[in-house]
């Protein structure tokens, strides 16, 4: 009967759909099989009793039974026997269950051809196995349309996995266009006949509404009936809703306990989601080695994001001891795997050495690997290597464009390293708003130096408009956050009382907390709070320590304040040694008092041998840098010829430097000079006014105020009497402006005695009421000591609160206080800052200063026709030291075309406002016929105008 049913096989055919399996391949494979199935049969018949040896032959559903009850015993030789027994009297599911054993092995031909005897008598398992052969190719070509074709038929049969596959099918679009409804039908066609796989995606469909309407509580049930099947997918993916509360309430020990069951099943990704539980104490209580257990287990089954956690464990020292070589292995693992933070973890591995050798070129290969997939970090970083050049050629445009990647990504380091580019110029043109911008920028992302940075935009105007308000916000945020220079800022404000209410107890206390953090601006600032007791008792000794601690950390000004101590025995005992020291060490650094202290030293051979020689080097460096006591003590030294030959007229020059600086004592010795003709010609009016300048200094200084009518003489005839009679009046009345206008008055003594203390007391009241001139004026008095002891902080307040109402007069004044370094380092680049501010509103003295600094190259580059251009805008604005120095660029050619006319007529128009150096240039114009007809009458006249005249004010001479 079997050799029949195999001649009955070869003689067979099926559809024309499955013409495929004609040809020797399955011809080969029935022969083979009908001779093994003989032998089988012949061994297992010959083991039967000899009761079944008489017995009528076995069905095909006997045989089938047979088997199974041998499998179920272990007695797996028997059970083969049996199936194939069945299979070859033609039923059919003992054909499906050696097709299923053949695909196990890897018997491709064998799974064919038990499928195609099964599919021959409409089975559905064999025609659901027919069609997977077609689909994965197992013993014949991929064939998608008879795969689709055999799976229809067998679905037609309510087989449940033909219906599950052929939704998966339409849900992929797999030789059906694709269509989730089709893929929710078949779903729900094999989940009813409790398909746990149909199931679980049925469920998905429910979950995010695919061909059927979105349904949380729908999915639920779905899934808990794949979940009670054992379907591990299905329990991970009920966890997912138990973990977002999506169609039951939130449970994330319901969740956990699912992940769990789902991972002991072998799950990667509920291994995973169970260890990540364990790392975050979600759903149970932390436990580190736990969580480690299970992400080894998921990173066993090539998980990247447990192998990504697992580095980070082993990094922080959680569940494992800490070891970077073993966190670098897993991040590296996954980082191969496609983990972006993966590939940054590693990449910072290689940058630092942690773990690893130190190699910078692969951490610019994993660093560009995230940055090209968007981790801002990574970006970051990357961009840093290309600035520094390390494991990179060096480009600063590079850096820049992986920077403004990362810095759109709110990557707040990124965001800082752009405002220093910007800042600095580096591979960029410099941008103080661009800087400031992206400082603000990290600053709202919380990044403490950006908060520090834009702090000190604020405080300066660098960038933006100053407000001292927003700087001290910012500050605030840095400093509560330990930033010591944002704490050292934020301290010198309410020092100053700007953008908040000035509290000396306060700046006390940030001063403090800066200095512990060794910030030598700090500590300085501290000690001279100290030294003035300004929010703490008054305490030499302790201010002593803190200028110590500041000196040792570099600050200049400490080590002059140090040195002062010992000279001065404030604090500490008197020692010149170590005085000399100190001022030695501060001179050395360009700091103008220390270089006059250190030259009294020698001057009065106090701790160093006397010696006049050093003592005049030394007060030549800082009288060049304005400093009014070093210019008066190098004045007594070429006055008494001490360390050089006598020289009256150095010594007058340097004087009157000193005088005009403030200087009681040189405006005495001016005067004295003026008296007796000593260095100049003999003037008593000068000497007169010298004197009374020399008596006021420290009581208050005066300025021409009130009654502009009459004392510009606007359409009356000038009467300084009168004007100080209206500006008083307007005074008293409360008029901020006739304050101002007062003050000014009594400053200059018109029209009234000259009286800086009454000045004072007036343009203060104008001040406080917000008048910009008053402010300026006070301000003004008070950096240059006019009426007043100097009092350098308190006199910048009061200009600057004049620049921001945009009086350009105060922002004249705060430029020179800059160029002079009075109350403030001296700084040329600042000192033309403020000029071009105060240019910029049209302000002659700025834009005649502006002038000067191009003529003679100081902090620009030297420029004749820049220079002229200011001379002319200062020219136009009336100065008449403008007007002199661009006549003489024109009459010299220098940055203009030569024109002794125009130079002439700029002579004389200075001239007609008094400048002793027009007046003689037009006198030897009108001596050499220059520009002008031979004149000698005039020259005449212009020299004895230009003698008589005897101003104090000098223009610079064009080199």
């Amino acid at each position: 009967m079997s050799a029949n049913r195999w001649v009955n096989w070869q003689e067979c055919r099926l559809t024309h759909e499955s013409a495929a399996f004609e040809g020797g391949q399955v011809r080969r494979a029935a022969l083979t099989y009908a001779l093994i199935c003989m032998c089988l049969l012949l061994v297992a018949c010959s083991q039967e009793n000899d009761a079944t040896t008489h017995a009528r032959p076995l069905t095909g559903r006997q045989a089938y039974r047979l088997g199974k009850r041998n499998l179920r015993a272990g007695h797996f030789n028997r059970a083969t026997c049996f199936f194939l027994s069945s299979a070859n009297l033609g039923y059919a599911p003992a054909q499906d269950v050696l097709a299923q054993a053949s695909a196990k092995k890897g018997n491709y031909n064998e799974e064919l051809y038990w499928y195609c005897k099964a599919a021959e008598q409409g089975n559905a398992a064999g025609e659901f196995g027919l069609a997977l052969c077609y689909e994965d190719g197992h013993g014949l070509p991929v064939n998608d349309r008879l795969a689709i074709y055999w799976c229809r038929r067998a679905a037609a049969k309510y087989n449940p996995r033909a219906e599950d596959n052929l939704g998966a099918c339409y849900a992929a679009g797999f030789g059906v266009p694709q269509s989730w409804w089709w893929a929710a039908y078949w779903y729900n066609r094999a989940a009813r006949q409790g398909d746990s796989s149909a199931e679980r995606s049925l469920a998905s469909c429910y979950r995010y509404g695919l061909g059927v309407r979105k349904s949380f509580p729908v999915a639920l049930s779905w899934y808990m009936q794949a979940a009670r099947a054992g379907n591990a997918k299905a329990e991970e993916m009920l966890a997912d809703l138990y973990w977002y509360g999506r169609g039951v309430l939130e449970d994330r020990l319901t969740a956990f306990k699912l992940y769990r069951a789902a991972a002991r099943r072998g799950a990667a990704t509920a291994e995973y989601n169970t260890g990540l539980c364990y790392d975050q104490g979600i759903g149970v209580t932390r436990d580190y080695v736990k969580a480690v257990k299970w992400y080894r287990a998921a990173a066993a089954l090539g998980d990247k994001n447990a192998r990504y956690n697992l580095g980070t464990l082993y990094e922080r020292g959680r569940g494992v001891p800490q070891n970077y070589a073993m966190a670098f292995h897993w991040y590296d693992l996954s980082a191969h795997g496609g983990k972006v933070q993966a590939e940054f973890k590693t990449a910072y591995a290689y940058d630092h050495g942690l773990g690893i050798k130190q190699n910078y070129a692969k951490a610019a290969k994993w660093y560009r690997s995230a940055a090209a997939q968007g981790n801002g970090a990574a970006q970051c970083n990357l961009g840093l290597l290309y600035q520094t050049g390390r494991g990179v050629p060096q480009s600063y445009s590079a850096a820049i464009r992986w920077y403004k990647l990362a810095a759109r990504q709110n990557i707040a380091q990124a965001q800082v390293n752009l405002a220093i580019t910007y800042r600095s110029g580096l591979g960029v043109a410099k941008n103080a708003r661009k800087s400031f911008d992206w400082d603000r920028l990290a600053a709202h992302d919380g990044n403490i130096q950006a908060e520090y940075d834009t702090g000190w935009g604020y405080n300066f105007g660098i960038g933006v408009a100053r407000n001292y308000a927003k700087a001290a916000r910012w500050y605030c945020l840095s400093a509560y956050r330990g930033n010591a220079k944002a704490q050292c800022g934020l301290g010198c404000l309410y020092d100053m009382g700007y953008g908040v209410p000035q509290n000396y107890a306060m700046a006390f206390q940030l001063y403090t907390l800066a200095a512990t953090q060794n910030d030598d601006t700090a500590q300085r600032d501290l000690a001279m709070l100290y030294d003035d007791g300004l929010g703490t008792t008054k305490n030499h000794r302790k201010a002593f320590q803190w200028y110590r601690r500041a000196a040792l950390g570099g600050s200049v000004s400490a080590a002059y304040d140090l040195g002062r101590d010992y000279d001065n025995g404030t604090g500490v005992m008197r020692d010149y040694p170590k005085a000399a020291k100190w001022y030695r060490l501060a001179a050395k650094r360009g700091n103008a008092k220390a270089q006059c202290g250190l030259g009294y030293l020698y001057d009065m051979g106090d701790g160093v041998p006397k010696n006049y020689a050093v003592a005049l080097r030394l007060y030549t460096l800082a009288a060049k840098q304005n400093d009014a006591i070093a210019q008066f003590n190098l004045a007594l030294l070429y006055d008494e010829g001490r360390g050089t030959a006598k020289d009256h007229r150095k010594a007058f020059y340097w004087y009157r430097r000193s005088a005009l600086g403030g200087d009681g004592a040189a405006a005495s010795a001016l005067g004295s000079d003026y008296e007796f003709g000593i260095g100049t010609p003999r003037d008593y009016v000068e000497a007169a006014k010298w004197y009374r300048k020399a008596v006021l200094l420290g009581s208050g200084s005066a300025m021409d105020c009130l009654g502009n009518m009459y004392y510009f003489a606007e359409g009356r005839k000038r009467d300084y009497r009168r004007a100080y009679i209206w500006y008083r009046r307007s005074a008293l009345a409360g008029c901020a402006a006739g304050q101002a206008d007062l003050g000014w008055a009594y400053q200059r003594g018109r029209g009234v005695a000259k009286d800086l203390g009454k000045a004072l007391l007036w343009d203060r009241r104008g001040a406080v009421r917000g008048n910009a001139d008053a402010q300026d004026q006070y301000g003004y008095m008070l950096a240059h000591g006019e009426g007043i002891k100097p009092d350098y902080r308190d006199g910048l307040h009061w200009l600057r609160l004049s620049i921001k109402q945009g009086c350009a007069s105060a922002e004249d004044d705060l430029a020179k206080l800059y160029l002079q370094g009075r109350g403030v380092s001296k700084n040329l680049g600042k000192a033309i800052y403020w000029y071009r501010k105060a240019a910029a509103q049209n302000d002659s003295t700025g834009q005649r200063h502006l002038g000067l600094l191009y003529l003679a190259g100081q902090g620009v580059p030297q420029s004749y026709h820049t220079a002229a251009h200011w001379f002319t805008l200062a020219a136009k604005g009336g100065s008449a030291i403008g007007q002199y120095n661009l006549g003489k660029l024109y009459l010299d050619g220098h940055g203009v075309p030569q024109n002794l006319n125009r130079a002439v007529r700029l002579f004389k128009k200075s001239a007609g406002q008094n400048n002793r150096k027009a007046e003689r240039e037009l006198a030897l114009l009108y001596a050499r016929g220059c520009g002008v007809k031979k004149d000698p009458a005039k020259a005449l006249y212009w020299q004895r105008k230009a003698e008589k005249r005897k101003h104090l004010s000098a223009a610079t001479q064009p080199s």
